[in-house]
């Protein structure tokens, strides 16, 4: 369970302080694919690397499993908006596989290859585990960055609008892909989006951000989800 309590968040610029994020609250359960909305500006991609251990917050705590979240960990992993997140010198296969062994995962070679080859399955990749990433298309780019985050076993994974540069029916087709490998590999995910359609397909939750609260002003379950255009007029209100 990741447990948010009472976290604060502000930056000082070169003549005043600028608040993002104001005495947030938020619980997300095991397994949830959860995923957070809001306008521009809000605080998303703050809160994704307060969780994540890239910044610290002035004040309250984040919790995951009942430990404290103070660094960045292999307990919680990241996926960037990013084509450009594989390492352009490895193969596909190379990449989860170094990956893994930086890790500390396997005791050798075989065995990384193996589970990088299931990983790559997942993400329907098999057959280009000898590609390199400047031959694959954007959206086998963030298939395979996926993989990559997931092979770790990490607990959490955290999804920073993964799919924004991608064409819609790129997206659409990956979207399937994405809820099976989180469905087979239990791995609780939190994805930021602005894509209303995005959010209601993938998400076990939905969290509506605002900018004026300076925090979560609503949360809603699947089978409480509200319908597109209500979720669009929420963002619009919450700007």
């Amino acid at each position: 369970m990741l447990e948010i309590h009472n976290i604060s968040r502000s930056y000082t610029g070169s003549s005043q302080t600028h608040t993002v994020i104001d005495h947030l609250n938020l619980t997300v359960c095991d397994h949830d694919f959860f995923v957070i909305v809001g306008p521009s500006g809000c605080g998303k991609s703050t809160l994704l690397r307060l969780i994540g251990g890239f910044d610290r917050p002035d004040s309250g705590s984040l919790l995951l499993d009942g430990t404290e979240i103070t660094a960045p960990s292999k307990d919680i992993m990241m996926v960037f908006q990013s084509f450009d997140q594989l390492f352009p010198w490895y193969t596909v296969l190379g990449n989860l596989t170094y990956a893994m062994k930086k890790a500390g995962l396997f005791r050798t070679l075989a065995e990384r290859k193996e589970c990088a080859r299931s990983y790559l399955s997942m993400a329907g990749l098999s057959g280009f585990e000898n590609a390199y990433p400047h031959q694959l298309s954007g959206g086998m780019k963030q298939r395979a960055a996926l993989a990559r985050a997931l092979s770790l076993k990490p607990k959490v994974l955290l999804m920073d609008e993964p799919f924004s540069s991608l064409d819609i029916a790129t997206k659409k087709a990956l979207y399937p892909i994405v809820t099976a490998m989180a469905a087979q590999t239990g791995c609780t995910i939190l994805l930021v989006t602005h894509d209303i359609h995005e959010a209601r397909t993938l998400g076990s939750h939905i969290a509506v951000m605002s900018r004026q609260k300076k925090g979560i002003s609503a949360v809603f379950s699947k089978e409480a989800m509200p319908e597109a255009e209500t979720l669009e007029k929420m963002l619009e209100e919450n700007a």
